[in-house]
């Protein structure tokens, strides 16, 4: 029993010495999405996203990010076929890795998503949700000491051979 407290005292203390307050930030994202899956490829519509997170200590923050609105479209066999990411809700961890300059921070983000897609074929319409990992990685830059910007990849979506992924942008202010 000793033992178990004495180890809770070093954790405990060990995270105080690490653990900075919690500073929040809020953003906007851009991210120009893919949709991929056997023998199809769309390049769908640049989807807008908010996102909250709440820095933790210098290495780890709390992320929340919803994306929505990206569509695209694919002549299959003849037929267009309608393909829209309605909503992607990302919830998960950032690591930033620190660096000597003070200019670019490179991060890289685990979590979980949750998506809802659309396919229409003419007058045939299907709707599905899914949750799947979601990763990425990238760069941050402060724009001063209020704000930054995002730079990165991020895949919000990969199981059963489908995969929702793209090039992502977004700024924040912090508070």
């Amino acid at each position: 029993m000793m033992k178990a407290v004495l180890a809770a005292a070093i954790v405990a203390t060990s995270m105080n010495v690490m653990a900075e307050p919690a500073s929040g930030y809020a953003g906007v994202s851009l991210s120009s999405l893919n949709y991929e899956e056997p023998g199809v490829d769309i390049d769908l519509s640049i989807a807008p996203g908010v996102f909250v997170g709440a820095k933790l200590n210098q290495f780890v923050s709390l992320e929340a990010e919803l994306v929505t609105g990206a569509d695209g479209d694919v002549r299959i066999y003849g037929q267009n076929v309608d393909v829209s990411v309605n909503s992607i809700l990302n919830v998960g961890a950032k690591f930033t890795i620190p660096t000597s300059s003070q200019y670019v921070t490179p991060y890289a983000r685990l979590g979980i998503s949750r998506g809802e897609l659309e396919v229409k074929l003419g007058y045939y319409s299907s709707t599905d949700s899914d949750t799947s990992l979601a990763y990425g990685f990238g760069i941050q830059s402060d724009i001063n000491d209020q704000a930054f910007f995002q730079i990165g990849y991020q895949s919000y979506y990969d199981k059963d051979d489908i995969a929702v992924n793209g090039l992502r942008g977004a700024v924040a202010v912090k508070f």
